[in-house]
């Protein structure tokens, strides 16, 4: 009877334990700006992105959560409007350093959701195209600490849509969308 309680007690203090490996201090959250190059409907377009980040460090490997925001107005008289949304997670490896240091690279592998949508004005003749698709996204990062909460990053990497399916009531398939990106900003390690 004594070894089946002490078996118990071991193993609700293990439990225990592994449910108090999330710690505070491994999470971070951050904000970045990019130039992007995006592709989509046949249409090349430089625009700036803004992304919200959410990382959670594990060892020598790293998770992640991100959403990028992008827009361009082309003006003129065609008077158009393009907007992508992405929303990624995925996981990351350090390969020369880690969270710890003050530098550190990694690269990163995810999947996640993309989204665009585009307004042509054109004369009075308004066309609208939403569109929705699932994707993958990799990079190479890079950070800087300049503080043991304040982390420099950049980051270079791609997000490549598997294929979208329109959303106008035609039905019609349309043509991937895809995204390559240069981004810099900072995160906020909790302490």
């Amino acid at each position: 009877m004594k070894k089946i309680i002490l078996s118990a007690a071991i193993l609700i203090l293990g439990i225990g334990s592994t449910k108090a490996q999330f710690e505070i201090g491994n999470l971070s959250v951050g904000a970045g700006a990019a130039p992007s190059m995006y592709f989509a409907e046949g249409l090349g377009t430089f625009t700036t992105s803004f992304s919200a980040k959410l990382q959670y460090e594990a060892d020598e490997n790293f998770y992640y959560g991100d959403f990028i925001y992008s827009s361009k107005d082309f003006g003129g008289n065609a008077n158009t409007s393009l907007v992508f949304n992405h929303i990624n997670a995925g996981i990351g490896r350090y390969f020369v350093g880690s969270s710890d240091d003050d530098f550190s690279m990694a690269g990163k592998i995810g999947a996640g959701l993309s989204m665009y949508y585009l307004n042509d004005d054109n004369g009075g003749t308004i066309s609208e195209v939403s569109d929705g698709s699932w994707n993958i996204n990799g990079g190479v990062l890079a950070t800087y600490s300049i503080s043991d909460a304040i982390k420099l990053f950049g980051e270079v990497g791609a997000i490549v849509s598997a294929g979208t399916y329109n959303s106008q009531s035609n039905g019609t398939a349309s043509p991937e969308f895809n995204n390559a990106y240069f981004q810099v900003g900072a995160k906020f390690r909790f302490q």
